[in-house]
């Protein structure tokens, strides 16, 4: 067994130059280390040269190690291998053998002699590039290891990093990045922020407003004499119109894929499940939203958004906020919550107005496996708005996080309605269904009506963002009950951009959202 090897500084000092020794050599009691220490020192063993060791150049060239004959293990307290008295031996009379040096092979190693520090010294202190190690120890080898004294650490280039303060804001507000590199000081930045103003910024740590509805992405390149890092966070900041997307009274079941995707945010915080949209199972319609909790596989509480588009609720009377909810647990110990909030923000600060946990949360018995609820596990929940009555820009976030230490089954959403209504028929008596289609719409756009009395007065108008008719398409007309499907933009007089289409049946007022791409 090879316990362990090392270079003589005598063959030169090169890549090869130090010691390996064998793990299972390095303890408080194994003194393998110490020996092929010394020999990386320029120390021979102590039975070099057998008992012609003098001191004058046979042997270990140590004159105040004592001559041994060979190389003996254990130890042998009273062991004098070696009778004669070499000329010009140190001691000048025969001595035991030095069985306690750390260059023998004796079990009960403790020592150096006088004569091998003066050896090991010389060789540290030689200048020589070639055997001396002397170089180690000067100035800039101390520097490049980072053990010079007063320490003077090594410059790593920084990996990067950074924080922002607000990831939705209301156009006109700003956000505030905050560098978080590690690895390295960073001395010099440079930011790229998309949308932003100023777009980019060589700050520590900038303040950046945007005036551009949109969401955007950033990059952050810290740097210092030894290099830079890069950080790049896609569709980090979502920045909306002071004018809300929908307004008037809303009835939303997530029956368009293309509305969805477009006006509600996922926000997944933990990278488990997440919100998205279904066909599997539907309250009402053929759509829904649900989150595969019953895949959720861990002990702490994971925690998942999502936010609705904004509305204005200033011409509605006595606001409501309904949505339809199915939830299960595995076991009676499940602590799945859902938590409703809002904001009068965009999305900056929010406010909690519903928590939902426990039998509030659950619509159904426990279930052991994948489970979709039926039509009677589904179940209706109420948000009074009064208090926010005249607000003009209001998001919804439903919140919901997993059970800890043990998570229940799936959740779902659907009907999510302002002014309490599940359907457009419980709505007004005369209006039995209303849709826009396609939505969004790169050519020509339809509209899809169900009367279920007459109508005398029918208007239906395009307006833009700033509320000025753009086109008319019926001028107050009368209909008789029945289906009916009409173009809005038959000659495409409409530009890209985002339209509301308003629906007047006798003074019973629906309005909807159109993208023109």
């Amino acid at each position: 067994i090879i316990a362990g090897y090392a270079q003589f500084p005598q063959s030169g000092i090169n890549n090869t130059f130090g010691v390996v020794v064998d793990h299972n050599f390095v303890g408080r009691n194994d003194r393998t280390l110490s020996h092929e220490i010394g020999h990386c020192f320029g120390l021979l063993h102590t039975f070099q040269g057998g008992c012609s060791n003098n001191g004058t150049g046979g042997g270990d060239a140590i004159a105040d190690t004592p001559p041994v004959s060979t190389s003996t293990f254990g130890c042998p307290t009273t062991q004098n291998s070696c009778n004669n008295i070499p000329t010009g031996d140190f001691y000048g009379t025969n001595v035991l053998d030095q069985i306690e040096n750390y260059m023998s092979y004796n079990s009960c190693q403790n020592m150096f002699s006088a004569g091998q520090k003066v050896r090991m010294d010389a060789t540290l202190n030689s200048t020589s590039t070639s055997t001396g190690l002397r170089q180690l120890s000067v100035a800039s080898n101390l520097t490049f290891t980072g053990i010079n004294d007063p320490y003077g650490p090594v410059v790593c280039a920084p990996i990067a990093d950074f924080t922002y303060s607000n990831p939705m804001i209301c156009v006109g507000s700003t956000v505030t990045y905050t560098d978080n590199s590690y690895n390295g000081v960073v001395t010099s930045q440079s930011w790229t922020l998309n949308g932003g103003t100023p777009a980019t910024s060589t700050a520590i740590n900038p303040t950046i407003t945007y005036n551009t509805p949109g969401v955007y992405s950033t990059t952050y390149q810290p740097s210092n004499s030894a290099g830079s890092g890069s950080k790049t966070k896609t569709n980090i900041i979502t920045i909306s119109s002071l004018t809300a997307s929908y307004s008037g009274t809303i009835i939303d079941g997530f029956e368009n894929a293309t509305q969805f995707t477009n006006d509600w945010i996922v926000v997944d915080h933990t990278g488990g499940q997440k919100f998205q949209r279904t066909t599997a199972v539907a309250a009402t319609g053929s759509a829904a939203v649900e989150i595969r909790n019953f895949l959720t596989n861990s002990t702490t509480r994971l925690k998942d958004d999502l936010i609705s588009p904004s509305y204005d609720l200033s011409n509605v009377t006595n606001p409501q906020l309904k949505f339809k909810v199915a939830h299960a647990s595995k076991t009676s110990a499940d602590n799945d919550r859902l938590f409703i909030w809002w904001s009068l923000d965009c999305g900056e600060t929010w406010s909690l107005k519903l928590p939902l946990s426990g039998n509030s949360l659950r619509t159904t018995t426990n279930k052991t496996t994948m489970w979709v609820p039926t039509a009677s596990e589904w179940a209706e929940k109420t948000v009074d708005l009064s208090t926010i009555t005249n607000e003009t820009n209001v998001r919804f976030k439903f919140s919901f996080e997993s059970g800890s230490p043990s998570s229940g089954n799936n959740l779902y959403l659907d009907d999510i309605n302002i002014d309490g209504i599940t359907s457009v028929k419980d709505i007004y008596d005369n209006i039995g269904s209303f849709s826009v289609f396609p939505n969004p719409t790169s050519k020509t756009a339809n509209i899809s009506f169900n009367l279920t009395k007459e109508v005398k007065n029918l208007s239906i108008t395009v307006r833009d963002l700033l509320g000025k008719e753009v086109t008319r398409v019926v001028n107050g007309q009368s209909f008789l009950p029945g289906k009916y499907t009409l173009s809005i933009d038959q000659n495409q007089q409409l530009n890209s951009g985002v339209y509301f289409v308003v629906f007047n049946a006798d003074n019973n007022v629906i309005t909807q959202k159109l993208i023109v791409k």
